[in-house]
């Protein structure tokens, strides 16, 4: 009978610890992310080299602010900003434009709900993949 309810305790924790919300979630999820990404594309796109109001997101990841090839419009403050789009650098970009680069150019006032950010933030990741994978079979054909 102990070791009935033991398991039982157990089997509970496991759950528990699986249904958690900081298990999982701290990645984002990048079919989540391209869903929320339709916002930014009044302005963005996610096909590289093509541009709106705002520059191609989809080889943004890793990438120095404001160097997107063929998008000439950048702002001062972002192009001379001199960072890196990384999870924690776009989380406060996402989060507070105005806030995390004063002056910029970009419209958007900003994303609150960090789930929606990190889920963003997993799609813009993917899409660097999806990008690097075509650029490199295109160059073996």
């Amino acid at each position: 009978m102990v070791a009935y309810r033991l398991t039982q305790l157990l089997a509970l924790i496991a759950l528990g610890t699986l249904a958690s919300p900081a298990t999982g979630s701290a990645a984002g999820d990048p079919v989540r992310g391209k869903r929320e990404f339709l916002r930014c594309a009044i302005c963005h796109s996610a096909e590289a080299n093509v541009h709106k109001a705002g520059p191609s997101l989809a080889t943004i990841y890793g990438r120095k602010a404001g160097t997107v090839e063929s998008f000439t419009a950048y702002s001062e403050p972002l192009s001379g900003a001199g960072i890196v789009w990384t999870e924690e650098t776009l989380d406060a970009w996402l989060e507070d434009p105005a806030g995390f680069i004063p002056g910029n150019s970009m419209k958007a006032s900003g994303i609150k709900d960090a789930a929606v950010r990190r889920d963003l933030i997993a799609y813009l990741k993917e899409l660097v993949g999806q990008n690097a994978a075509a650029t490199i079979g295109s160059s073996q054909q």
